[in-house]
């Protein structure tokens, strides 16, 4: 009885994880562009619309030990780089980038938000 549940519940989780994948690449309007900012900022590109960006503040990203923002995006859309004084930090590809928030909600730091 206990492995029949598990079989359901695996069947279950696989059949949620497609969905979510689906919904997440299908929508072709999502990205955006994305920015880093702060004293020692990146910029990968400017605001213009009404669409939100999504931001990773430098001065507050310090390209931590947890990765969680780069090891959880979905699309691989983090990675990360050297800043001019030497620093680790994280930046977002706006070509790979879908902004499923996923980034903003697992930084431990909140260094990665929405602008609007």
């Amino acid at each position: 009885m206990i492995t029949k549940q598990k079989k359901i519940i695996h069947v279950l989780t696989v059949f949620l994880l497609a969905l979510i994948a689906v919904a997440a690449f299908s929508c072709s309007d999502s990205v955006d562009k994305v920015r880093v900012t702060g004293a020692d900022a990146i910029t990968n590109a400017t605001d213009s619309g009404t669409k939100p960006s999504v931001v990773i503040d430098a001065s507050i990203c310090y390209g931590c030990s947890y990765e969680y923002c780069y090891v959880r995006c979905p699309t691989g859309a983090v990675s990360k780089t050297v800043l001019e004084n030497n620093r680790r930090a994280y930046i977002i590809d706006p070509e790979k980038c879908i902004k499923c928030g996923i980034c903003i909600d697992l930084c431990p730091f909140d260094a990665i938000t929405w602008k609007h």
